[in-house]
């Protein structure tokens, strides 16, 4: 992992028809402050995403293996309730895609990559990120809030030594360790885990492993407030999609602001 792959260097993002339409408010803001190649994941976008993709970078389809099949039916009833109280009904059909992540991971054409979800603003330059890949294991990531933490182990849903990672932004080489660790924690252990970040977390823990951490203003959660000084400011939950419809619906009465897929 010498210096000379340094110059590898990019972002990936994924969409479903389900989130395309932030694809524009995404782009708008990560452009303001860079200019590292993105590579597009297509988990099943329209026709108009697809070329508003491909105008702006690559856009791959991943390769899922069929055994990765997370239903509803291999959860046990009472924890497929606490997941249901937790994020909605709708839990089930976003596990599928959720755990579709690492794959996209490992085959992220970067050596150096920068994962960064559609919800996350990005709001200064995003290069400072590389500098915390360092091995072992050659990927960083940020906690979750200490508070959401407290709360999950409450319910048992996180041991008490264990750490709840974010999956929404990691910065990683392509040869780190880890990703097929979260792969096979994934393949065989869905029903165990409400995402793909409660998977790589869970396997962190089994396996003693402790990441390079992020600072949290690099994947600062909404749910502590504003803050002037976050690199990345992740607008997750359904809240936070009704704020970037705001910021979008906003955006759009300015001259010359593009929101929507015209290329």
């Amino acid at each position: 992992m010498g210096s000379s792959c340094i110059v590898h260097q990019g972002v990936i993002v994924a969409a479903s028809h389900h989130i395309e339409w932030m694809l524009p408010w995404w782009w708008y803001h990560y452009t303001l402050h860079n200019t590292l190649p993105v590579a597009f994941f297509d988990l099943g976008i329209s026709s108009q995403a697809k070329a508003w993709c491909k105008g702006r970078g690559e856009l791959l389809s991943p390769s899922i293996p069929s055994t990765l099949d997370p239903k509803k039916e291999d959860v046990s009833p009472p924890l497929a309730a606490t997941w249901e109280q937790l994020i909605g009904s709708g839990v089930w059909d976003i596990r599928k895609h959720w755990f579709k992540k690492p794959f996209l991971f490992q085959t992220s054409p970067f050596a150096y990559t920068l994962w960064i979800d559609l919800d996350c603003e990005v709001r200064s330059c995003i290069e400072p990120l590389f500098s915390y890949v360092q091995p072992p294991l050659y990927l960083a990531l940020a906690q979750e809030p200490a508070l959401l933490q407290e709360g999950l182990r409450a319910l048992k849903l996180l041991a008490q030594s264990e750490v709840l990672y974010n999956s929404g932004v990691i910065s990683y080489h392509k040869d780190s360790p880890l990703l097929s660790l979260w792969v096979q924690e994934v393949l065989t252990c869905h029903h165990k885990h409400i995402g793909d970040q409660e998977a790589l977390s869970h396997r962190l823990f089994l396996q003693g492993y402790i990441p390079s951490e992020i600072p949290s203003t690099y994947n600062w959660d909404r749910g502590l407030g504003p803050n002037p000084e976050a690199h990345i400011f992740h607008w997750h939950g359904q809240k936070g999609k009704t704020l970037i419809r705001e910021q979008i619906n906003q955006l759009s009465r300015l001259p010359f602001m593009q929101m929507s897929f015209c290329l």
